[in-house]
């Protein structure tokens, strides 16, 4: 009986944080369901750091790939020097995709393997994480 009274105060607790929670900055509203997050840092050869911002620019163009529902692209900010943040890296990429079908339809889509023949002899490396994430808006109180 005491783990029925369990599960059915965590069926009512849960729902309740995942659709709005206040909080000492405001109000947490979950916007949808989760999502799946692509975020790619480059670190470029050190003779093609000055074409930063042409790989940040070429990346835009990923926007394309059908699926994609959000997408940033830029150089590092080198005024971030904090102990937290990582400096290995010139340009990052952050791609937000519908669901896991437009996910496994980005790599090979022939924007992306455009992109990824003109520009992968500037690599040194490339390090990417891939996350389920949930997306929140916060309302200021």
């Amino acid at each position: 009986m005491k783990s029925k009274a369990l599960m059915l105060a965590a069926l009512l607790v849960v729902p309740s944080f995942t659709s709005c929670q206040s909080t000492d900055a405001g109000t947490l509203e979950r916007l949808n369901s989760a999502t799946l997050s692509h975020d790619v840092f480059f670190t470029l050869k050190p003779e093609s750091v000055e074409n930063a911002g042409r790989l940040a620019n070429a990346c835009m163009g990923l926007r394309e790939i059908p699926g994609v529902t959000h997408l940033t692209a830029g150089v590092r900010d080198e005024l971030q020097t904090r102990d937290v943040n990582n400096l290995d890296f010139h340009v990052a990429l952050h791609v937000e995709f519908e669901d896991q079908a437009a996910y496994e339809g980005y790599g090979p889509h022939p924007v992306h393997q455009a992109l990824l023949t003109n520009f992968s002899d500037m690599w040194q490396s490339v390090v990417v994480f891939d996350a389920t994430i949930n997306m929140w808006h916060v309302t200021a109180q």
